[in-house]
């Protein structure tokens, strides 16, 4: 994607396919993985690290005495056009006492550095060969705002984290907190936590859990 190209309502982003610059408005909300064809390696592939990277979530958890948070597997929300409109989608929406947190699970490796501005990444890999993407922040943002509407009456924080799930990843200072490695998890967890209790946050998971299934149906 070239760094002077702004992307427009006629052009979808190329990192998640979402129209950044078109009003969004979410009414509706499916959340799951799609079944596609049982035969398909790259599907059965992708679903395996899936189910690793939620384990690795509940292990992350456990250890912060958060052993009843509820993590459920790609939120996507759409406009009244359904899947032929606009659509915004995270990869895990983790519901907790502390905080309800969208997560980008991020595949690269290399060097992660701010773009040209806030919404977007340069990776330089082993190579030098340099790759831009949007922010995943910035992908994330409309389920953000969809989660947000409907949690309105519980008090607390609802925030997107990407996490770069590749140990040859590496990240430059200077980016946002809430892009983290999968080793800085506990201690991104372990700040959010320190911050919710000092404000007296206790989210009511299972009640909040239901509610975003009833809302996806």
């Amino acid at each position: 994607m070239s760094l002077s190209r702004k992307t427009s309502i006629q052009e979808q982003c190329p990192t998640c396919g979402y129209w950044h610059d078109a009003p969004f408005i979410p009414t509706r909300a499916l959340l799951g993985q799609p079944k596609g064809n049982a035969s398909d390696t790259t599907l059965q592939e992708r679903q395996r690290k899936i189910e690793t990277f939620t384990r690795k979530l509940g292990d992350v958890m456990s250890s912060l005495g958060a052993d009843h948070a509820h993590i459920v597997q790609q939120l996507t929300v759409m406009t009244s056009q359904g899947m032929t409109g606009p659509v915004a989608q995270a990869d895990f929406v983790v519901v907790t006492g502390i905080g309800v947190f969208v997560i980008s699970r991020m595949e690269c490796d290399g060097f992660v550095s701010r773009g040209e501005d806030q919404h977007s990444l340069i990776v330089q890999d082993a190579t030098g060969g340099i790759r831009r993407y949007r922010s995943p922040l910035r992908c994330t943002m409309a389920v953000v705002g969809f989660l947000r509407a409907l949690f309105a009456d519980f008090p607390g924080s609802i925030e997107a984290l990407a996490v770069f799930d590749d140990e040859r990843c590496t990240l430059v200072r200077g980016l946002p907190t809430s892009l983290v490695t999968t080793k800085e998890l506990g201690h991104f967890f372990r700040i959010r936590r320190n911050a919710a209790y000092c404000k007296g946050w206790n989210f009511e998971r299972t009640e909040m859990t239901d509610l975003l299934l009833s809302a996806c149906k």
